[in-house]
């Protein structure tokens, strides 16, 4: 059954132990996922995408509720959710453009949490809620891509033999003393930057940004994926993931089916809000909504 916690009546102490209770234990990994109400219908999109695969993994998965009007949607799904009510006044409910005041403080939001679960002893797979799963990226992701101490998925052409630009809507966060240093320093110097350096811009490109600028980067190893970081008093390791497995939308459009066939994850990006998207996922037949449907309590 679902597992419902709310940050103001139940303490930080209890989002790590839903978090604990939520991750593989063959692997350690809980994947986390936040929404709005404005958002509310692409998060159930992803939802039932990965009922629809059979992939097994919403038992691992935490949706954080930015809003009450989701936490009473998602109430209905037998996936854990937490009411994050924290800074509620800020998520802006129905924020649905890109780059806009309130969608960006959404996007940086999901760093904090992402910290937070880091700091509760877990390896974390985050996912926007536009990113489609069409085939099992968990274990995909871990198998071969869980050397480094983070791994995003790319953001750059499908000809680029070199890429550099990261999409942050989709990665694996390994819980290494590494890992959670970078994020709590990437939080602090975004908060500092917020009204200068990254005013009106969204958090891949913050995330960007506080790489070039705050790091030197060292060539991978031979016959390793992983780009070394340094500076700061800390090194971690960040492999860019293959983009003919996970696509974002400028590379699905770019290439044929048989290599769409092999992809694992599509992020719909580079559509500025959300009735672009939504759109985009209809033509391609990844939109599983029913208009129609309203959320229903199930049988657990």
């Amino acid at each position: 059954s679902s597992a419902q916690i709310s940050l103001k009546t139940s303490g930080e102490k209890q989002f790590e132990r839903l978090i604990a209770s939520s991750w593989s234990r063959e692997f350690q990994v809980v994947i986390l996922v936040e929404s709005n109400f404005g958002f509310q219908s692409m998060l159930r999109n992803w939802i039932l995408h990965l009922e629809e695969t059979e992939m097994n993994n919403l038992r691992n998965a935490v949706i954080v509720a930015l809003d009450e009007r989701t936490q009473l949607e998602v109430s209905a799904e037998t996936v854990s959710v937490f009411y994050d009510d924290c800074k509620n006044d800020s998520h802006h409910f129905e924020a649905q453009e890109f780059r806009t005041e309130g969608y960006n403080k959404i996007v940086f939001h999901k760093w904090f949490i992402t910290q937070r679960a880091l700091e509760a002893g877990a390896n974390v797979i985050l996912s926007d809620t536009d990113v489609v799963w069409l085939k099992d990226p968990v274990r995909e992701i871990l198998r071969d891509h869980s050397t480094c101490d983070i791994a995003l998925s790319n953001d750059d052409l499908l000809s680029e033999g070199n890429p550099t630009w990261m999409n942050t809507g989709f990665g694996l966060f390994r819980n290494t003393s590494a890992t959670r240093q970078c994020i709590r320093d990437f939080i602090a110097w975004a908060e500092k930057s917020r009204e200068t350096t990254l005013h009106g811009f969204d958090d891949q490109f913050a995330w960007q940004t506080f790489l070039e600028k705050q790091f030197t980067v060292r060539s991978s190893v031979k016959g390793s994926p992983c780009r070394q970081y340094v500076g700061r008093g800390i090194t971690f390791s960040i492999e860019i993931l293959p983009a003919k497995k996970f696509m974002d939308f400028r590379q699905w459009n770019g290439t044929d089916d048989s290599q769409k066939s092999e992809a694992f994850t599509l992020h719909y990006n580079w559509l500025r809000n959300f009735e672009m998207k939504s759109v985009e996922m209809k033509k391609n037949g990844h939109w599983l909504v029913d208009p129609r449907a309203v959320y229903e309590k199930r049988s657990r």
